[in-house]
C-alpha cells in the first residue's frame, strides 16, 4: 500500500477565512499546495493510477485550536489538489479541466472513497504548519449503522 507524507509549512486557512477569500487567492492557495507537493518529489498521476480508496489524516500544529467545521473546511483546497484533474469540458469557447491542477494521488473525496481525520496539535507562533498523510487502504471500513 502506497503511504505520502509531506509538511506544508503553513496553516491551511479555515473556512471562515476561505469563505472571504477572493477567488484569485484561493487559486494561489492551491497553486502554492500544488509547488509544496511538487517540491516534496510527489509528481501527477501519469503513470500510476490513483488511490482506489484513502486515509487522509492533517495535523494542523497552529496556536489556536479552530472549530469543528472551521478545520473539516480547511482541507478542501488541498483535497481538490489531490484528485485528479477531471474531465475536460468548454467554459467560455476553452476547452478546460474540471480540476485544474489536480494531481491526481486519489480518486475522489466522496465519502465512500475517502476517509479524513483532521487533528489539531497545540504550538508556537513560530512553529506553525502542517502535516498531511495520505495512505492507501485496501477497502473502506464498514461503519456500523
Amino acid at each position: 500500500m502506497r503511504e505520502i507524507s509531506i509538511r506544508l509549512p503553513f496553516l491551511l486557512p479555515t473556512r471562515n477565512v476561505q469563505d472571504r477569500m477572493h477567488f484569485h487567492q484561493k487559486r494561489e492557495l492551491k497553486d502554492q499546495i500544488i509547488r509544496e507537493f511538487l517540491a516534496a518529489g510527489v509528481l501527477p498521476s501519469a503513470a500510476r493510477a490513483p488511490m482506489a480508496f484513502a486515509e487522509v489524516t492533517v495535523w494542523r500544529h497552529s496556536t489556536r485550536e479552530p472549530d469543528v467545521d472551521g478545520l473539516y473546511g480547511s482541507l478542501k483546497q488541498m483535497l481538490d489538489v489531490i484528485q485528479p484533474a477531471g474531465d475536460l469540458r468548454k467554459v467560455g469557447g476553452k476547452l478546460q479541466h474540471a480540476n485544474p491542477g489536480g494531481l491526481g494521488i486519489i480518486l475522489n473525496d466522496g465519502p465512500s472513497r475517502l476517509v479524513v481525520r483532521p487533528f489539531w496539535i497545540k504550538s508556537r507562533l513560530s512553529q506553525q504548519h502542517t502535516l498531511i498523510r495520505i495512505r492507501e487502504l485496501a477497502e473502506m471500513p464498514q461503519v456500523a449503522p
